[in-house]
């Protein structure tokens, strides 16, 4: 429990972008914005500030899935990714694990708190605006002994998104997206027309159409730790993960969202349609 500089870094940020909205609103010609306010927390170190640590640190948590010591096997690429910085095997103790998981998830309450103070600072402020709420990446958690992101399971590779657009219906969109089509939405929003061939499409375009879950979307991780590149195609209910210089993985999201059976052996047709489209 505490503050750290991430949790202190949250606070200016968001006080600043409350002065910000405040004196947008008093321009007399007020012209089209758009405002990127990134927060940091929920982030390592997992300092949290309290009263909320000690309300999840009391709550009994479930136990991470899929952990080696209860008999789960990492594969080969991932095995190698953590022995780079093993936060695991650093733990003093199965309570100072616990405190870690306890202040992970109060951070993301600390986050959503501050998310909820910016949309009320927006009301408050007479501004009207179009919202984007998502993030980079996920964590672990202790998932398979990892902690961090660094890998393309869906704990660190899926992410939040919540979008609020004029002329977007409410409602769940069952098609995949990314982050990439984030990038069209913003432009598009402002009235900015791009050159070029782009694999990303505006989300308003997208949550217009029928749901399509068989659209294609990619992720990558090349970064601490990697021994070689990392890809993931996501493609309905298959997940294919390629590991250059290893054998793959190939997950039914379908059939088994936790990603816990690696298919790639037994579907050796899927996978090698896979690896072509990706």
């Amino acid at each position: 429990p505490g503050e750290s500089d991430y949790t202190r870094y949250d606070r200016a940020v968001v006080a600043e972008t409350l002065r910000w909205f405040q004196d947008k609103a008093k321009e007399e010609q007020r012209r089209p914005w758009c405002l990127y306010v990134g927060l940091v927390a929920p982030h390592f170190p997992l300092i949290c500030p309290e009263p909320i640590y000690s309300k999840y640190r009391a709550m009994d948590l479930p136990e991470p899935k899929l952990h080696p010591r209860a008999g789960h096997k990492r594969h080969p690429w991932v095995e190698k990714q953590n022995a780079f910085f093993d936060s695991e095997a650093a733990f003093r103790s199965e309570a100072e694990r616990k405190d870690a998981i306890a202040a992970y998830w109060g951070l993301c309450a600390w986050m959503d708190q501050n998310v909820g103070a910016i949309l009320e600072g927006l009301a408050a402020s007479g501004l009207e605006a179009d919202v984007i709420y998502s993030s980079d990446h996920g964590d672990n958690v202790g998932a398979r002994g990892l902690w961090g992101k660094s890998n393309l399971y869906d704990d660190a590779a899926a992410i939040p998104l919540i979008a609020s657009i004029d002329g977007m219906a409410k409602g769940v969109c069952e098609t995949p997206v990314s982050l990439l089509d984030v990038a069209e939405t913003i432009p598009a929003a402002l009235g900015v027309e791009w050159t070029g061939s782009r694999p990303g499409r505006s989300l308003v375009e997208i949550a217009a159409e029928t749901d399509d879950p068989e659209r294609e979307v990619i992720s990558q991780y090349h970064a601490a730790g990697s021994v070689s590149g990392a890809f993931m195609l996501r493609a309905g209910r298959w997940k294919y993960l390629e590991y250059i210089g290893f054998e793959p993985e190939l997950f039914d999201l379908k059939a088994n969202p936790e990603e816990s059976e690696n298919l790639a052996s037994t579907y050796p047709d899927v996978v090698k349609d896979l690896a072509k489209r990706l």
